[in-house]
């Protein structure tokens, strides 16, 4: 499939997980989320989105066998930064629900039906806020000070955990926000502008077993610049969207 799919399903869901450079954790993820899907009897579908990998990423994905839960991998041309990943996947999902997490297996998979569950009652947007950090002290206080800058900015949700990408809108949240063409940059706060209700709750975090973080102070204190970009002149912004160098799916999703 090289076209954005057009067609949804209302008991669809999709997961979009932005990857770069983490084949020790991909069989894993893939695994956990399908067992975690399988379990709750929802139809899913995964997406998962190769920002310029280096390593073994896509030979990785391409030899896990077919599962109940279709697989399709995005090969981006280049690396783009994980918002922008993500801003690809939300344009190629086709469920009804549209999920977000990260790969590195710090957020568990199990997890995301919760999101479903709660996306499913009528909010149309979710969040989650990681309950006993695993990671670095500098991140958790940038995460803090980035939580208070929102604040005071006045976006439209506040969000306890705005670092953490274990997330989940409704269709049209997501239909919203493609709709402004906006550059995809900080997208909890891009995606919860159009969400008329939004909430949280907590969810384990872990420490990662396999690969690197790539958010060092310089990435976190440019990902807050982008983000006040955003809410200051959304409708000024507009960039070309990545270059997808191919698709892969599972061949009897």
């Amino acid at each position: 499939m090289n076209t954005i799919s057009t067609e949804l399903s209302g008991q669809l869901v999709s997961v979009v997980v932005p990857v770069l450079d983490e084949a020790d954790n991909l069989p894993a993820l893939v695994g956990r989320i399908r067992g975690a899907f399988l379990a709750s009897r929802r139809h899913c579908e995964l997406l998962v989105v190769l920002d310029g990998c280096t390593d073994n990423s896509l030979a990785v994905l391409l030899a896990l066998p077919t599962g109940q839960v279709p697989l399709r991998i995005i090969e981006l041309a280049h690396g783009v930064g994980q918002h922008a990943a993500i801003g690809v996947g939300l344009r190629y999902a086709r469920g009804a629900t549209i999920l977000t997490i990260d790969a590195d297996l710090q957020n568990p998979p199990e997890a995301l039906p919760e999101i479903v569950r709660r996306l499913d009652a009528g909010v149309d947007a979710v969040g989650t806020t990681r309950r006993g950090r695993r990671d670095a002290r500098h991140r958790a206080v940038a995460s803090a000070l980035f939580a208070h800058s929102l604040r005071l900015l006045g976006v439209r949700h506040t969000m306890a955990d705005p670092g953490c990408m274990l997330r989940g809108w409704r269709r049209h949240v997501v239909n919203a926000w493609l709709a402004t063409g906006e550059p995809a940059l900080y997208l909890p706060t891009q995606l919860n502008r159009h969400a008329r209700s939004y909430e949280e709750f907590e969810a384990e975090h872990f420490a990662r077993e396999a690969g690197a973080s790539r958010y060092d102070l310089t990435r976190l204190a440019r990902l807050f610049l982008r983000t006040v970009a955003v809410e200051l002149v959304p409708q000024r912004l507009h960039a070309a969207q990545p270059r997808v160098a191919a698709v892969y799916e599972d061949e009897n999703p």
